[in-house]
């Protein structure tokens, strides 16, 4: 098993797990390939985020009355 912790900045934010059901010999080149791929999943992981997070401003704010969003 390999494991590899998806990182944001400096918050690990999920872990990556490769299984294997027979004996293998990673090399370090595999595990710098790897590397690169959780560092983007950490930055798709946290795009998607704040995504669905301003979506959900947004629809919050178009279901105001109408008279609450004349003063902003």
């Amino acid at each position: 098993m390999l494991s590899l912790p998806i990182k944001f900045r400096d918050y690990v934010i999920g872990l990556m797990r490769i299984y294997q059901d027979k004996e293998w010999e990673i090399h370090e080149e595999d595990i710098d390939s790897i590397n690169v791929l959780v560092t983007q999943l950490g930055l798709v992981i946290e795009y998607n985020g704040l995504k669905n997070f301003f979506e959900k401003v947004k629809f919050s704010l178009e279901t105001l009355p109408k008279r609450l969003m004349q003063g902003l």
